[in-house]
This record gives C-alpha cells, structure tokens and sequence, in this order.
C-alpha cells in the first residue's frame, strides 16, 4: 500500500508540473495555444458541409449517414467520408473515333448525375468521378465504333442509346443519371474531304454538261472547268521541291528563252547582267607582229603611257624590251 500511495503522489506531482508548465506557455503565447486546441477538437469531430453527406466507419465498417453539420469522433477508432449529394455535370473530354465504314469522328458527350446510395459510392469505388470518366468514355466508344456514316446523323438515337448504358453502368455505384448525351459528332478535316467527294464531283459534272449544252467542246470544257486538286503523292511532291530551282534554270549552252507575247504587247527591255571590272589594260600592251611591206621605214612603237592604275608585272617589261631590242634590230640592218 505504501508503495501504491507512493506511486499516486509522484504522478501527481508530475502532472501538476506538466499542467504548470501549460499554464505558463500559454500565457505567453496565446495565439499558438489557440490554433493548437483548435486542431486538437478538430481530431475529435468532422463538418459536412450542406450539399455533401458523409458515411460513418468504426473500426473500417459502415455504421451509419452522416447528415450536414458538425459530428464528434472518436480519433483512431471512428472515421469519416464525405460526397458530393447536389447535382453534378461532367463534360467527358474529346476523343477520336472511327466508325463501321472506316471514318474517323471526334464525339464529345457530357453528362448529368447525382448520389443516390452513399454508401456503396464510397464504398464500391475509390474515386468515383475518375471512375465515371473512364467508364463514360469506354461507352462512348463502344458505341460509336459499330456504327455507320448515316446512323452517325441520327443524334436522338445515339443520345437514347448512351443515356441508357450509361444508366445501367453507373446504377452499381449507388450514381443516378439524370440526363446524357452527345455534345457534337462531328467529323475530321479528311473525313470531311473524303465524304464530299461524291458532292463535288456531282456538282462538277453538272457544270460539265451545262457548258457542253452551249456549244462548247469537251476539251475546252474540260480546260475551262480545270482540276481542284493534283493527284501527287508527298514523296513526289517533295522531290519536286527540291529539283525545281535546277529544272528552271536553263541548260549550259542554251540561250533564254524568250516569253511568249500577248497580241499588243511589248517585248520587255533586255537588261545585260553586271559584269566583273577586268583590270584596265593599256593599249600600248598590245603588240602586233605584222611586218610593214619592204621600202617603208619601220617606225619603232610609241613608249608606252604612264598609268596609275596597278603596277605592271615584271615578266611583262622583259617581253616589251625584247620586242623593242627586235624591231630595232631589223629597221637597221648591218
């Protein structure tokens, strides 16, 4: 007994201690001591906010609803979930089907839905809006994919048909569907193309016979109506791109072809290309080797000028006084 009564006074004096000190800290840091015993209740209790509802779990098992409000817990042993109850819209992102007929369509659909049974949405799913997403848009292609270009038109169907898939999907997570159905379904840039041909080859044909019926012949209805497209495939396009400066430019030896003229018009004005400056040369450089017929006095050629343009390279004096030591040579003979 006297070691029991021991015992009761020691952790009562510590726990005056502790309660001393608690006292003292608190008085000197009020602020601090406030948001420390706001979180600490916020550990025994949880707030539903209005529109949400939550479901209570002890020890990992339903108990019961949780209605909007606060709720005391038990930390450890009890817990909460809260959802959404008000109406939610989801719009599903844009996706890339094709279709029975081998067309490619983008469909967007969106949808409109609520909680009926919290329980099995928070117990039979981990994230239920990432859950609807995918199973949305698995529904949205398996529909899709078997259908045909004119069944595609017909929108009341398609909406009727994935707003009940959609139904009996979401109805095993406790989720009640209140409206659904496709936002667009529209087609592709080529599938666009692709199902226009048959119009504009008919309304081509059309323009054909009219100017055939005025008097026209084929082949100048043929040249007047002309070709939207060419046939080229990207290979040969790209090739052509490359090669066409050297197919436009004229061959070596080849003169310019000149353009073909209107009647009254004019032929362009011929503009020579800039050349490269050649360095001057003087005339006295040119040096000519015919003799003059016998009788006459051979003059000797005039000293050459003084320019000032570059200087004259020495190989080029040494032949001017070889020519000059020549012709000096032969008007005085021995």
């Amino acid at each position: 007994m006297n070691f029991l009564s021991e015992l009761a006074d020691l952790l009562l004096i510590v726990l005056q201690a502790i309660l001393a000190y608690v006292v003292s800290y608190a008085t000197q840091h009020p602020v601090l001591t406030a948001l420390a015993v706001l979180g600490l209740l916020r550990l025994f209790g949880i707030t539903v906010q209005t529109g949400h509802k939550g479901v209570l779990f002890v020890f990992g098992r339903v108990r019961k609803e949780l209605e909007p409000g606060f709720h005391f817990l038990l930390p450890v042993v009890i817990t909460a979930r809260t959802t959404p109850v008000r109406s939610v819209t989801l719009d599903l992102p844009r996706q890339q089907i094709t279709t029975a007929d081998g067309l490619v369509y983008d469909a967007r659909a969106n949808i409109v839905y609520h909680v009926a049974d919290l329980k099995l949405a928070l117990t039979q799913i981990d994230n239920l809006r990432h859950g609807i997403e995918v199973i949305l848009a698995l529904i949205v292609q398996d529909l899709l994919r078997g259908q045909t270009r004119a069944a595609v038109l017909n929108f009341k169907d398609l909406d009727a048909e994935f707003s009940a898939r959609a139904e009996a999907a979401l109805r095993r997570w406790g989720v009640t569907l209140e409206q659904a159905g496709f936002q667009s379904i529209a087609p592709t840039h080529k599938t666009l193309r692709l199902t226009q041909l048959a119009a504009l080859g008919g309304e081509r044909a059309r323009v054909l016979h009219d100017l055939i019926a005025q008097g026209m012949s084929v082949t100048a209805a043929l040249a007047l109506l002309g070709a939207d497209r060419r046939l080229v495939g990207h290979a040969t396009a790209r090739y052509h791109a490359l090669h066409r400066a050297a197919r436009l430019a004229p061959a070596a030896g080849e003169a310019p072809r000149s353009p073909t003229l209107l009647p009254g018009e004019e032929p362009p004005v011929a503009q020579k290309p800039p050349q490269p400056e050649e360095p001057a040369t003087p005339e006295t450089h040119r040096v000519e080797s015919v003799l003059p017929p016998e009788g006459e006095p051979v003059q000797a050629p005039p000293p050459p000028k003084k320019t000032t343009k570059g200087v004259q390279p020495r190989s080029w004096l040494r032949l001017q006084q070889r020519l000059r030591g020549t012709l000096h040579h032969q008007s005085c003979p021995a």
